[in-house]
């Protein structure tokens, strides 16, 4: 019944018109023959569609939100939630990822770790990802240009009264109101711009060992379940990334234990996911 619920959001789901051109007509193949795929229940045809569609255009959150409900589908269910929070950070508003991510999260068997909930942390998860920094840029533009005409006008009838000998006006309403939201706006675009710059990603192994040291033999720190984000601190090569949980402590993991919500997008060799 689960299944059928995300099936339900995600195959409604559609894709605008591509150009004409031959990668353009191949991802829209692959695509829609994905789409097809998944309304039969056939998901492993339909990962490979996906799997292929994403290569041609690994940044659409389109296609990374149905290739996680194939994930989902298949008993990947860590992979699935790192796809659909990259999703997420490629498109704000892809109601359907987030959707998704409400509905798998409190299924998904994570153990509880130790840690504080630091309020960036929370601030990330129920307000700032879900905005993006287009729609905070033309919104600072428009307080600004309403702030500026408020400002302009005010001081126009300020002239006037001295001019004229009468009493100064008082600043009026809306222009408190501009001046408030002006100042919100550009909080808010400075926070998220702070927040695009932190690396955050998904642990979808079952269970990995957080190391002491970028290297197999280092000694473990503590195990992350499959599921969780996690921020990237930095990394060693292309094989280690060192992360660390929202309030919690730091060790080093195989990058292929990770999908990363932004940045390079390389998707695991699933074959390693399971074995970890």
């Amino acid at each position: 019944m689960k299944h059928g619920f995300l099936a339900f959001l995600f195959l409604g789901l559609s894709l605008s018109a591509a150009a004409a051109d031959n990668s353009a007509k191949s991802f829209e193949s692959y695509f829609q023959s994905g789409i097809q795929l998944a309304q039969g229940s056939k998901w492993e045809d339909a990962r490979a569609a996906f799997d292929q569609a994403l290569r041609l255009q690994p940044q659409n959150s389109a296609v990374l939100t149905n290739l996680g409900l194939a994930e989902y589908n298949l008993g990947q269910k860590a992979l699935a939630i790192g796809l659909w929070r990259r999703a997420l950070e490629m498109e704000g508003d892809a109601q359907a990822a987030r959707r998704a991510l409400s509905f798998a999260l409190p299924g998904l068997d994570v153990r509880e770790l130790p840690h504080e909930i630091r309020w960036l942390d929370g601030l990330h998860d129920q307000f700032l990802s879900s905005l993006s920094l287009l729609f905070l840029g033309w919104l600072c533009a428009l307080c600004t240009l309403a702030l500026g005409w408020s400002l302009l006008s005010h001081w126009g009838k300020r002239r006037i009264a001295l001019a004229d000998d009468k009493v100064i006006p008082a600043v009026s309403f809306l222009t408190v109101f501009f001046g408030f939201a002006w100042i919100l706006s550009l909080t808010v675009t400075s926070l998220k711009v702070w927040d695009s710059q932190l690396i955050r990603g998904t642990i979808v192994a079952t269970k990995v060992s957080a190391l002491s040291a970028p290297e197999a033999q280092a000694p473990a720190l503590f195990e992350l379940p499959g599921g969780l984000e996690v921020l990237v601190e930095k990394s060693q090569g292309s094989d280690w990334l060192q992360v660390t949980y929202p309030g919690g402590q730091t060790g080093w993991v195989p990058s292929s234990a990770l999908v990363l919500a932004t940045g390079p997008f390389n998707l695991p060799n699933r074959q390693e996911v399971n074995s970890k």
